[in-house]
């Protein structure tokens, strides 16, 4: 899992109001039967008008999943309680550990999550 973020990506999701995070779910299919794993990244926020990567943290554990093609899956994980202030950013990742090969793979995934407002 990466420990920066750069800041010449994308952000994925920023946290637009104080929250307490205690819920993560990745929903969906893949094309081909792998072992996946899923991770929800934070990064603190970052002063807007100046350069500077994002330090990344893992929120709870790594997911993961044996999954056959075509199937539906529900992955995530409850009863978090993770303090997320204004501007921190999330990434959410997927990666297959059962094929080391470049052949590409296509999660149809859904990313929600539930937070409490502060």
């Amino acid at each position: 899992l990466p420990s920066v973020w750069p800041d010449s990506f994308n952000p994925v999701i920023v946290v637009p109001k104080a929250c307490t995070l205690t819920d993560y779910t990745f929903q969906g299919n893949f094309n081909s039967a792998q072992t996946y794993e899923f991770a929800l990244m934070r990064g603190l926020a970052v002063t807007f008008g100046s350069a500077g990567d994002y330090t990344l943290a893992q929120i709870g554990a790594t997911q993961s999943v044996s999954a056959s093609s075509g199937v539906q899956y529900r992955i995530g994980q409850t009863g978090l309680s993770q303090s997320l202030a204004v501007g921190d950013i999330l990434i959410p990742l997927i990666r297959r550990t059962t094929d080391d090969s470049s052949t590409y793979y296509y999660p149809e995934q859904v990313f929600s999550l539930i937070a409490e407002i502060s």
